[in-house]
């Protein structure tokens, strides 16, 4: 085999290489941001039920003292 021929046939592997792996990269992205979108929703769940319950014992501890 040439080198040339040898050369240019690494190269082309390295290229078909580096293509499967951004191609694999690209559908973790897609499932971590996924998953963020879920945690985020979660937290959004929390910080309201926090801020319910934040409220209630305001109005607890006024009835208390009244």
């Amino acid at each position: 085999m040439e080198p040339e021929n040898l050369t240019v046939r690494l190269l082309q592997e390295i290229r078909d290489e580096v293509r499967r792996s951004s191609d694999k990269s690209e559908v973790r992205f897609e499932k971590m941001d996924q998953r963020f979108e879920k945690m985020d929703q979660r937290f959004e769940v929390i910080e309201t039920s926090l801020r319910d319950l934040a409220q209630q014992m305001v109005m607890l501890a006024r009835g208390i003292k009244t």
